[in-house]
């Protein structure tokens, strides 16, 4: 009997992305970081270590499909923490890290990256590239969808 091989759909979605998360939570934990924070870190330390805080939580916003007010919350708890600093004449208008968020983002990217190459280890090349061109096509899809939704 042959095995008919799935195809993608909404379902398998989902429970890749429950894995990632649960393994994120996981991950994040003994940091105290929730989610957002650790996203909003990653994006100001490979962004050179400083952010634009505007265009930190309009990412934050595009991409984890959160409220401007939750973003900027994560933001705030950043700098509460000492992860971040504000840097700048204008209160609040650019964020950097401090060592202790540089050193934070280092273990936790180094874990966070033995999880994905565990996961994805021998999986062939051109079949990760193929799932890349094809889910990242689906997500431009469903946000052009939401933005018109939301704009009616």
């Amino acid at each position: 009997m042959n095995a008919i091989a799935p195809t993608l759909t909404p379902q398998i979605i989902g429970e890749v992305e429950n894995a990632h998360l649960a393994h994120l939570a996981l991950t994040l934990a003994p940091s105290g970081l929730t989610r957002i924070q650790w996203i909003a870190l990653s994006v100001t330390m490979t962004g050179g270590g400083t952010a634009d805080v505007d265009a930190l939580v309009q990412r934050l916003v595009g991409g984890l499909k959160v409220s401007a007010e939750a973003a900027r919350d994560a933001v705030a708890g950043l700098v509460a923490t000492a992860r971040l600093v504000e840097d700048g004449e204008e209160d609040g208008a650019r964020v950097r890290a401090t060592a202790a968020g540089e050193v934070l983002f280092a273990e936790l990217r180094e874990a966070t990256t033995g999880v994905v190459a565990n996961a994805y280890g021998g999986i062939p090349e051109a079949d990760l590239a193929v799932a890349a061109r094809v889910l990242t096509q689906i997500a431009g899809r469903l946000n052009e969808q939401l933005v018109a939704r939301l704009a009616a």
